[in-house]
């Protein structure tokens, strides 16, 4: 298995990872996952798979270049690339062409480059290296095939070989429970709390949250902000510019999900408040915690959040600020309906255990 980030650094990607890789040897599997090196530092020891970090060189935010991938993937049975991953796409194609191995990519997300470093390097590999990985695979898995199919690759895959498989979440860390109030300034307890949970990047609206925050006229409407990232200090300037430093704790980044399950515990409601989202763990994270949603109206969103939330205009504070209006006006019940039937609904659909059998099912069917 091939990923940029991977726990205990925080990312959907890698944590979608991690739980394919810590369930696939629970089930027998002899599996070894090929990252980046952190400087988060965790004891692995007691994993029952292989951690290998690599030394990007060049290294640029989440992603390097790694060529000594083409000799380490020699011994693989098959191959599965988690996309993007820029710098160690190109070295996996290479190797399992070079060796004859299978190639399974799953498609997280469109990846959108932040700095001139980062497009220098995805502006060649796109219209070069891309093509190869995406018709050498056997299988491309897509949690959403519809978001998939508004990407520029979608015309790369014949169309047999896409799979879609829906991520999932651990019900049991994140499950409805007593909020451990300690993390939190004790203040806030009798609050409404808005969550924010995500790394903090212009594309996931942080910004239209803090301006309705600053146009309510509620004083017991506080945000937590769960995660950081490129854009954290120019998003703190902006809380103080709208004279919110009393009414937004930024928490910073969260890689223990027990925590982060505390954090979802905590809150009065969750907004996801992204331009685009792939597919969005955060929304199922919530829903199983027993928490509403908030969410824009995007296709990541918008068929899953029915019944456990409310949806608003993309980009818009105002439209968020009508739909903040209309979830204080509903009743305890009402919520805490909103919360059940989330819940319900992850527990149906979402199951990790569910996603890793079908995963061995696609592994199975190109060996």
């Amino acid at each position: 298995m091939v990923v940029s980030t991977f726990p205990p650094d925080s990312g959907g990607m890698g944590q979608v990872a991690y739980e394919e890789a810590l369930r696939l040897a629970r089930r027998g599997n002899s599996v070894t996952v090929y990252t980046l090196h952190s400087n988060n530092h965790r004891d692995t020891s007691g994993m029952p798979f292989i951690i290998t970090r690599l030394f990007g060189m060049p290294r640029f935010g989440d992603g390097g270049v790694v060529p000594s991938l083409i000799w380490r993937l020699r011994r693989a049975d098959l191959v599965h690339l988690h996309f993007p991953f820029y710098g160690a796409g190109l070295f996996t194609f290479l190797a399992c062409w070079f060796f004859r191995k299978p190639l399974i990519v799953t498609y997280h997300m469109d990846a959108r480059p932040t700095s001139w470093l980062k497009r220098l390097v995805q502006g060649p590999a796109d219209f070069l290296a891309v093509p190869l990985i995406f018709r050498a695979a056997r299988k491309i898995i897509t949690p959403d095939v519809g978001y998939f199919q508004s990407s520029g690759f979608n015309c790369l895959v014949r169309p047999n070989i896409l799979m879609e498989l829906a991520n999932g979440v651990d019900t049991n860390v994140f499950a409805p429970g007593e909020a451990d109030w300690s993390k939190l300034r004790p203040d806030w307890r009798h609050k409404n709390i808005l969550l924010f949970v995500g790394n903090l990047l212009s594309v996931k609206r942080l910004d239209i949250i803090l301006f309705s925050l600053s146009q309510s006229a509620k004083q017991d409407e506080v945000l937590v902000v769960v995660g950081g990232g490129y854009e954290e200090k120019s998003l703190r300037k902006e809380a103080t510019r709208l004279a919110l430093e009393d009414r937004v704790y930024f928490a910073g980044k969260c890689s223990d999900r027990v925590e982060l399950a505390n954090y979802y515990r905590l809150a009065t409601v969750v907004i996801i408040s992204s331009d685009r989202e792939s597919f969005s763990l955060v929304a199922l994270e919530a829903m199983a915690t027993g928490k509403p949603i908030i969410g824009s109206d995007i296709p990541a969103l918008h068929n899953r959040v029915v019944g456990s939330g409310l949806l608003f205009q993309p980009g818009s504070a105002a439209s968020l600020r009508v739909s903040l209006d209309i979830f204080y006006n509903l009743s305890i019940d009402e919520r805490k309906l909103m919360g059940e039937t989330g819940r319900r609904t992850v527990i149906q659909k979402y199951d990790w255990d569910g996603h890793v059998a079908d995963l061995e099912k696609c592994y199975a069917s190109v060996l």
